[in-house]
């Protein structure tokens, strides 16, 4: 419009309606040709979408959706000589090895059908599309405006990643849930604490030690590694086996939610286990531990928020399974509060 490209709608379809628009496909021409029959809306617990279209005599339906997904919806895929025999472990290890250069996959099937059947089953694998976001224009500027005012950028996030080569374990929009909602109300609620008691048995700290001491600085970067390195092991053994890298970050977000819930909990007390402190010491912890875990839930369930966070509900197997890594953290924690204990002691 105007020589400025504007859309408007779901961005992945936007994109394949680019991606038409580039190899100078008609879409006027598409829809006057066949006549839409039904449509078949995504949903996450499905992980595809689709169009019924009649073409002529002919029913012929297309979908798209994870490789996972329509893998199992084909029994034939499509080559340059027809088709023939699907080869699964074939798209398996190409779509895979896509996944870990940071690309979303979207893969294409279709099924003709003269008796008007929309099973989808029995279809063929049309191939897949790799998809990945550029850097946005504001992204340079508004690091260029931190620099001119003294700040300097740096991207951290929680590393392994980055030096395995793999894409990041979670999208911007996954960060800001986890730090904003998901630990928000245990971070708030730590406010609460009751004092520990004893503080005068302690000698105080001096004027010239910085607010970060070493003590913290220590905490911070057992807790952090441990997390770091339990998250990335994860998020590398999903992608192994073969799950798309939309699940991956589903299940890592998660895990990384139940960390927060453990590591709350520890945090009541820089030194004293947490199972010396009554659990009910401080009941608005004790309400927004599991306040923030029922709101990455709903989350899950709740159509629109899903979408955004690229999120979809996930199995009680695989909740235990990632609930078991995350109390990993708790053995962590009390190991280290017990060298604390020893050396102030000493």
């Amino acid at each position: 419009s105007g020589g400025e490209w504007v859309s408007q709608g779901d961005i992945v379809d936007i994109a394949f309606l680019v991606m038409a628009k580039k190899l100078d496909m008609s879409i006027t021409d598409l829809r006057t040709r066949q006549e839409q029959v039904a449509l078949i809306p995504y949903e996450s617990e499905k992980a595809y979408s689709g169009v019924v279209n009649r073409v002529g005599d002919q029913t012929v339906i297309y979908a798209k959706g994870s490789p996972e997904k329509m893998l199992a919806m084909c029994n034939r895929m499509a080559t340059a000589d027809g088709s023939t025999d699907i080869d699964k472990p074939a798209l398996e290890s190409q779509f895979t090895e896509l996944a870990s250069r940071g690309y979303r996959i979207i893969a294409l099937a279709k099924k003709t059908s003269s008796s008007g059947d929309h099973e989808m089953a029995d279809m063929i694998f049309l191939g897949m599309v790799a998809m990945i976001d550029p850097l946005r224009h504001e992204a340079f500027d508004a690091i260029e405006k931190c620099r001119t005012g003294g700040i300097e950028v740096a991207m951290v996030t929680f590393f392994f990643c980055v030096l395995a080569g793999l894409p990041m374990p979670m999208i911007a929009v996954q960060l800001l849930w986890l730090n904003l909602v998901a630990n928000g109300f245990q971070d708030v609620a730590l406010a609460f604490e009751p004092k520990e008691g004893g503080e005068l048995s302690v000698k105080p700290r001096s004027p010239q030690e910085p607010v970060f001491d070493k003590h913290i600085i220590e905490h911070v970067l057992v807790v952090g590694s441990w997390m770091g390195l339990v998250a990335f092991l994860n998020f590398q053994w999903t992608l192994d086996q073969g799950q798309s890298i939309e699940e991956a970050r589903n299940l890592t977000l998660m895990l990384m939610v139940l960390f927060g819930n453990i590591h709350a909990l520890n945090s009541r007390s820089e030194s004293r286990s947490l199972f010396s402190i009554p659990l009910l010491g401080n009941p608005f912890l004790m309400l927004a531990v599991p306040l923030a875990q029922l709101a990455h839930i709903g989350a899950m369930y709740t159509p629109v928020l899903s979408d955004v966070l690229q999120i979809q509900p996930i199995s009680v197997k695989e909740w235990l399974q990632l609930l078991a890594f995350a109390m990993s953290l708790l053995a962590v924690e009390e190991l280290h509060k017990i060298l604390i204990r020893r050396r102030q002691a000493g």
